[in-house]
């Protein structure tokens, strides 16, 4: 414990021996996300993306159940709390006009609270994790990826129990890995979910064919593009085959109101499609 605790002292005065003396750590075994892991690699092949359906919009991976709290004007944060309160996941992003890319990953490394035991940095994004507190009972994941062709950060902040794992754990990974695959999209004004999605009338009928329709919710509500679902519905993933309609549907949920199929932006409840027989 003295020598961790003279390596992290003089780490955070020789900032490259600290980041070799962290890597080197085994809890880098154990550190969750795709791309610490090595499983992605910018430019080469990469097939895991399509065969698992992760969606191209990051906030389609929160869980449903999961709380949104209102958004901090200031940071321009997404911020969601887990039923039980004990995890929150945040979403950011920032102008990368203030300061240069090592100057601003370097305010980010260490941030007071936290036990750094992993770090990994290069020249335009880093990866964090450690613990939250003396007692070691919380963990905390951090990334920060410079996007946008150089013009925006995008951060992804993750808290949760210490004794938490797997599927929270995967879920950090999905995360990670979107965010990866999708660093240079989404970059300008956010288009309509609507117009994102506008699904010709072969689609329709293809979702309409290969969606169940057992789990029927009770809404009493006019079905109209872009009206809110209530937050306390249950949305539902699309199944595997339904993918063969179109791919963009991992961004998206449906749910079954009588006999219409009514496609769900789970990004803020939004109306997107209602598909009829």
């Amino acid at each position: 414990m003295l020598a961790s605790a003279t390596v992290g002292a003089d780490a955070r005065r020789h900032w490259r021996h600290y980041s070799r003396a962290i890597e080197g750590n085994p809890a880098e075994n154990h550190v969750p996300g795709s791309l610490e892991r090595g499983r992605y690699r910018y430019g080469g092949r990469y097939s895991r993306h399509d065969r698992r359906h992760l969606p191209t919009n990051i906030l389609a991976l929160v869980p449903l159940d999961w709380r949104k709290q209102a958004p901090d004007a200031n940071q321009g944060e997404h911020r969601f709390v887990s039923p039980e309160g004990d995890a929150w996941i945040a979403l950011s992003g920032r102008p990368a006009e203030e300061k240069s890319p090592d100057e601003y990953l370097r305010s980010l490394a260490f941030l007071n609270g936290e036990d750094v035991t992993y770090l990994r940095r290069e020249r335009d994004w880093l990866v964090s994790f450690g613990f939250k507190d003396d007692k070691h009972q919380r963990k905390f994941y951090r990334k920060i990826m410079l996007s946008c062709d150089g013009h925006r950060w995008r951060h992804l902040t993750v808290e949760y129990p210490a004794t938490t794992q797997s599927p929270l754990e995967q879920l950090i990974d999905d995360l990670s890995e979107v965010m990866d695959l999708t660093r240079n999209t989404g970059c300008e004004a956010a288009p309509s979910s609507s117009r994102q999605l506008a699904l010709s009338p072969d689609q329709q009928r293809c979702v309409y064919s290969s969606v169940p329709k057992f789990a029927k919710a009770g809404l009493r509500m006019r079905l109209a593009l872009g009206a809110e679902v209530p937050r306390d519905v249950k949305l539902f993933i699309f199944p595997g085959e339904t993918y063969a309609c179109d791919a963009r549907l991992a961004n998206f949920r449906y749910v079954v109101v009588e006999d219409q199929v009514v496609i769900v932006d789970p990004a803020d409840y939004s109306i997107v499609d209602a598909i009829s027989p």
